[in-house]
């Protein structure tokens, strides 16, 4: 039977399988797990940062080119539909998380849609849906 030659996966260096002996592959093994817990360690705190960025800004689901590319990499909001708040308490609520940085300006927008009846006097002419859609533009 024949063994094949691996790459060791931190030094790069190539490790002869067919002629390790049984202690140096106990070593390999050990290491290996090793290595694998040390990853998943990474990733995981990797993970959790940016999970709290991403709750930072509100911002759940992001598209970035790494090497040529694109990837979509998606977040659960952590407390989607989970608890409804009166507008005004909300919007002083969600004012502190912004002035102490939790949370961005962006993120405390999407969290508070505010809604602003007009009476505007009109030219008979004048198309109503067109002057709703510049007044929406503006504030874009």
């Amino acid at each position: 039977m024949s063994f094949p030659t691996v790459v060791q996966p931190l030094t790069g260096g190539l490790i002869d399988l067919e002629n390790s002996d049984a202690q140096q592959l106990a070593g390999l093994l050990l290491a290996g797990s090793d290595i694998h817990r040390r990853v998943s360690e990474f990733e995981m705190t990797v993970n959790d940062v940016l999970l709290a960025k991403l709750d930072q800004s509100a911002q759940w689901t992001m598209h970035v080119e790494i090497d040529g590319q694109w990837v979509e990499i998606k977040a659960p909001s952590p407390t989607a539909g989970t608890t409804v708040y009166p507008e005004d308490v909300l919007e002083t609520a969600l004012e502190g998380l912004v002035q102490e940085g939790t949370i961005t300006p962006g993120a405390a927008a999407k969290a508070l849609h505010r809604r602003i009846v007009l009476e505007l006097g009109v030219p008979w002419d004048a198309d109503p849906r067109e002057i709703a859609r510049k007044v929406k533009e503006a504030f874009k």
